[in-house]
């Protein structure tokens, strides 16, 4: 990648650099796939792909740290919410076989005796 590809690189939006780093990694697979093949002449094309497209992440990570794009949010508050509550309910094991977790060591007593 040239000195005025980066330049370009740095003024691109972030969807234009998702637009990007997905053809980048198409074209990766496919020189991989022709590496294989041995139909690819210039072998050195999968090392360049590589780090253009480490290029492209490190610029949308650089605009993220900035604060020109907003974070991606993983989850939502329900499922935070779900995930604590099916933690507490179920037990474990530890390393030393014994099980942790609510109710486990309790007796259980039968009815009629």
């Amino acid at each position: 990648m040239k000195a005025n590809d980066l330049v370009k690189l740095h003024t691109m939006k972030n969807e234009e650099l998702k637009s990007k780093l997905e053809a980048l990694q198409k074209e990766l697979v496919e020189a991989r796939m022709m590496g294989k093949l041995a139909r690819e002449k210039n072998l050195h094309k999968n090392v360049s792909l590589r780090r253009d497209i480490a290029r492209v992440k490190t610029i949308m990570r650089e605009k993220e740290l900035r604060g020109e794009v907003e974070k991606p949010k993983v989850g939502s508050e329900k499922s935070e919410e779900s995930t604590r509550k099916t933690k507490s309910k179920t037990s474990t094991v530890s390393k030393a076989g014994k099980l942790k977790g609510k109710n486990v060591g309790k007796k259980i007593t039968e009815k009629g005796k």
